[in-house]
């Protein structure tokens, strides 16, 4: 017989929905074990208007 699971695929997608939405990491600890699941988020890219080193004339 196999051992069960620490997490059902419902608690992960639960976790997942709650960690996307809010912008925060969701950490759960099961038998000394912890499981963290953190958003996507990446920082903003800054993109230059005028490539560095060109010069503009007005």
């Amino acid at each position: 017989m196999t051992a069960s699971a620490l997490l059902r695929r419902s608690d992960l997608k639960r976790m997942a929905d709650i960690a996307k939405s809010e912008g925060v990491r969701v950490s759960i600890e099961i038998d000394g074990r912890i499981i963290s699941i953190s958003p996507d988020i990446h920082k903003p890219v800054e993109e230059d208007t005028v490539a560095k080193g060109k010069r503009i004339r007005l």
